[in-house]
C-alpha cells in the first residue's frame, strides 16, 4: 500500500494487479505518477500461488485446480470487499472509487475484474492483455520476425544453422560447450534448450530491445563468434540464471518433490487455461524465427509431463465467464509488442485501444517511469489515459 500521494480518506484506489511473478520491491514507473495526478491510494495484490501467496506448506503437486484465472479475478473482487470494510471504512471512507491496473496477463485480470465486477471496480487500465481465447499464437513469431526486418532476420537465421549443427553433433544430449555458454544445466534437453534460445530473442522484441539485439548479433566479429555473443547477450539482458529457469526445461517442471515456483505455477495456468503458446507458424516457407520443432505438440508434449496424461488446454471456458460490458476499459498497445494481436477480442469494446506507435516501444512501455527522451507518441498515450481515469472516478 502506498498512501504519500492519497488524498486521504476520498481519493481514489489504484489496485495494482499481479501477474505470473511474485511481488517483490516497490511500484515504480508511471503508475506512481498517475496517483500522485488523482490523488489516489495505490494498493497491490499479489496473484494466488506466486510469491509470499503460496499457501503454506504445499508443494508442486497438490492444490493446483484452485490455480485458476476464475479464482484470481473473484480474489480482486473479494480483497476489494475486505480492503474497503477493513482498511478504508475506519478512516471515513465507506465506499471509494477503485480502478484496477495491469501489465500483461495482470492487465488481462484487471479487464476481466471490470467487465466480471462492475459494481466493485470503476474501470480499468491494461497494457498489453492477452484476451485472446487460443491455444496456438502463431502470431507472436510472425510479429518478431516483422519487427526486427530482413537483415537481423537473417542473421538470427546464422545462429539457429550454427546451433543446429552444434546440437546434432551430439545426439540427443546438450554439447558441454553450449550449456557452459549459456549456463544451462546438464539435463537440459535439445528442444527445450531450443526454446530457451527463441525466448531469448522474443523477449528482447517484446520489451524493446530488437535494435540492440540486432546490433549485437550483426556486428559480431565472425560466424565462430555468433553464438558466443549471442550468449553473453542473453546473459546481459535476462541475468545469468535464466539458462537454469525451470521453466526451460521438462523435467524441472515435472519434478512434485520440490517447493511450488512461480514457473510451475506459471506453466500450469498457461497448460491449463491460458493457452497462447507461441508456436511456430505452419507454412512451408518461414514467416516466423522459431524452429520447426517448437509446434503445439512441442508445447502439450511438456504440459503432460508437468501435470500427467489427460491435461488439456482449454482458454475459451475461462474467457467466456468474464463476458460482461466493455465500458469503461482502456487498453494499451504498443508497436514492437507481439501481445498486440492478443489485446483486441470480439465482443469487447473499450473506451479506447491506444496505440503506441513508436520505435522500440515494447510491452506495458506506458507504465515505464517517465523520462526527457520519451518520444512523443508516448507522452501522447499516457495523456490519454489520465483523461480516461479522471472521468471515471468522478461519483
Amino acid at each position: 500500500m502506498y498512501s504519500e500521494m492519497w488524498d486521504r480518506p476520498v481519493g481514489p484506489v489504484l489496485l495494482v494487479v499481479g501477474g505470473m511473478a511474485p511481488i517483490e520491491g516497490a511500484v515504480d514507473g508511471f503508475v506512481m505518477d498517475a496517483a500522485e495526478e488523482l490523488s489516489a491510494l495505490i494498493v497491490v495484490v499479489e496473484h494466488r500461488f506466486y510469491g509470499a501467496s503460496i499457501p503454506q506448506g504445499w508443494n508442486a503437486s497438490n492444490g493446483l485446480e484452485l490455480l485458476t484465472m476464475q479464482q484470481a479475478v473473484a480474489d480482486l473482487a473479494v480483497f476489494r470487499d475486505k480492503f474497503q470494510r477493513q482498511v478504508l471504512a475506519p478512516q471515513g471512507m465507506s465506499q471509494s472509487v477503485w480502478l484496477t491496473v495491469g501489465c500483461g496477463y495482470g492487465g488481462a485480470l484487471a479487464t476481466w475484474a471490470r467487465t466480471k465486477h462492475p459494481q466493485h471496480f470503476a474501470g480499468a487500465w491494461a497494457s498489453s492483455p492477452p484476451l485472446l481465447a487460443a491455444v496456438e499464437f502463431p502470431s507472436h513469431d510472425i510479429h518478431d520476425r516483422d519487427t526486427i526486418g530482413d537483415e537481423c532476420a537473417k542473421t538470427i537465421s546464422k545462429l539457429h544453422t550454427m546451433v543446429e549443427m552444434e546440437l546434432k553433433s551430439m545426439g540427443p544430449e546438450v554439447p558441454f560447450r553450449l550449456r557452459s555458454l549459456f549456463g544451462a544445466l546438464e539435463d537440459i534437453s535439445c528442444d527445450d534448450f531450443r526454446l530457451m534460445l527463441h525466448d531469448s530473442i522474443s523477449l528482447a522484441v517484446q520489451h524493446g530491445f530488437k535494435r540492440h539485439l540486432c546490433d549485437t548479433l550483426n556486428n559480431a566479429t565472425g560466424e565462430d563468434d555468433l553464438v558466443q555473443v549471442f550468449a553473453n547477450l542473453t546473459g546481459l539482458l535476462w541475468g545469468k540464471s535464466f539458462g537454469r529457469s525451470c521453466y526451460h526445461h521438462t523435467s524441472c517442471l515435472s519434478s512434485v518433490q520440490k517447493e511450488l515456483t512461480s514457473s510451475r505455477s506459471s506453466h500450469w495456468l498457461q497448460c491449463t487455461q491460458l493457452g497462447l503458446f507461441a508456436t511456430t507458424p505452419k507454412s512451408e516457407e518461414p514467416l516466423g524465427l522459431r524452429g520447426r520443432s517448437i509446434d503445439a505438440s512441442f508445447f502439450m508434449r511438456r504440459c503432460v509431463s508437468a501435470f500427467g496424461r489427460g491435461t488439456k488446454t482449454d482458454p475459451h471456458r475461462p474467457r467466456a465467464s468474464f463476458k460482461g460490458p466493455g465500458r469503461q476499459l482502456v487498453v494499451v498497445i504498443a508497436r514492437d509488442d507481439p501481445w498486440r494481436h492478443a489485446a483486441r477480442v470480439p465482443n469487447l469494446e473499450p473506451d479506447e485501444v491506444i496505440e503506441i506507435d513508436c520505435e522500440n516501444c515494447g510491452q506495458c512501455f506506458d507504465m515505464l517511469a517517465p523520462g526527457d527522451k520519451d518520444p512523443e507518441q508516448l507522452k501522447v498515450a499516457r495523456d490519454k489515459i489520465l483523461k480516461h481515469l479522471r472521468k471515471w472516478i468522478v461519483v
